[in-house]
């Protein structure tokens, strides 16, 4: 059973049917295991992060802005997962641009 706010804006149902989750349900189970020591990235680091996004939460996205302090993090509103080629506007794309140009 799923709490409401592990799936939304989606419903529980709607979650378990997506296929990623799907594909979850044959991989082996096994314990989980520490986070490894990392050090932490001196590069800029551009994250792109749908606020719909049932494969990657965006809290995944804000664990890994704290191990880069030149990071950056933009919430794509109303974007799942690849928002890079199924993104809807042109948010996602326009943080790409200014990112990459400076």
């Amino acid at each position: 059973h799923l709490p409401a706010r592990a799936t939304w804006p989606f419903t529980a149902d709607t979650a378990v049917g997506n296929g990623f989750v799907q594909e979850c349900l044959h991989w082996p189970w096994s314990r989980h295991t520490a986070e490894p020591h990392r050090t932490k990235l001196s590069v800029p680091v551009l994250l792109l992060s749908g606020d719909r996004d049932l494969s990657t939460p965006l809290e995944w996205a804000r664990e890994e802005l704290r191990n880069a302090p030149r990071g950056r993090l933009v919430v794509v509103k109303g974007a799942s997962h690849s928002i890079q080629n199924r993104e809807r506007g042109t948010q996602g794309r326009e943080a790409v641009y200014r990112f990459l140009n400076g």
